[in-house]
């Protein structure tokens, strides 16, 4: 399994450029209207330890537009993990989606459910006090059909893959208090047959600090910045997102 694992830094390399340059043929193909938009999220995320393997993780995240002050989304997850020794992670789950207009000003705010169903797998490598995540997700999308003004019969489906590279860097540690800085990047790439032109999706690029007081308790405050491309394939949204998370864990058993 060793092996295996420092074996995949290739492929995952690969993988990275393969992503960008299919985001670069269609980001900087033809005339971009880019809209700037400011948002807050904020997550509140739950980590039940089971066992050594096994774990249950679920999260409320509530994403608003800074002005004016309009929800955008509400997402809740729910996903049941097992962990090997060796680094890996599978997991399979569902999300639940509420989405509203993506411009603030709309007429009328309507509210379009997703309903996901979800796999990941995460690799896990660690270079002393950094650490090295390789995290894919495989999203099943059911999108409930809807006009601008209301809801229609039917859903569509929409398949996607996640990729994120993300690296932790202890910055700080003293019994059970860590300060940690995170650094990310996300690819997305979406199918479907109402996908035509952006099959890229989105990129979100990511830094945070994260200070754990406690074992069962961290919190997270970073920016990130997401540019993601709307079904015409020529606009896009650049966002600028505060976000704020609040981590707890619960251990029903001391990992061995």
């Amino acid at each position: 399994m060793k092996q295996y694992i420092t074996n995949t830094k290739g492929v995952y390399i690969i993988y990275f450029i393969t992503l960008f340059m299919l985001w670069s043929k269609d980001a900087f193909c033809g005339s971009k209207q880019v809209a700037t938009q400011a948002l807050t999220w904020t997550r509140l995320t739950n980590t039940l330890q089971i066992d050594s393997h096994w774990s249950v993780y679920s999260e409320a995240d509530s994403r608003i537009f800074d002005s004016p002050a309009k929800e955008n989304q509400v997402l809740l997850r729910l996903m049941a993990r097992y962990g090997f020794k060796q680094g890996v992670t599978l997991g399979a789950g569902v999300v639940g989606s509420f989405n509203f207009p993506s411009n603030p000003d709309a007429s009328v705010f309507l509210m379009t459910p997703e309903l996901r169903a979800c796999v990941d797998v995460t690799i896990q490598n660690r270079y002393g006090i950094i650490t090295l995540n390789h995290r894919n997700v495989f999203e099943n999308r059911f999108v409930h059909n809807a006009s601008s003004t209301e809801l229609q019969a039917g859903y569509k489906y929409i398949f996607r893959y996640r990729y994120r590279l993300q690296a932790e860097f202890q910055l700080w540690k003293k019994n059970t208090h860590i300060l940690k800085l995170i650094l990310s990047d996300e690819m997305m790439l979406q199918m479907g047959k109402s996908i035509v032109y952006n099959v890229f999706d989105q990129n979100r690029a990511y830094a945070a600090l994260y200070y754990e007081p406690f074992k069962w308790l961290g919190f997270e405050a970073g920016y990130l910045h997401q540019f993601q491309q709307r079904s015409t394939g020529i606009d896009f949204y650049s966002r600028q997102i505060f976000r704020f998370s609040i981590h707890t864990k619960i251990f029903l058993k001391h990992k061995n």
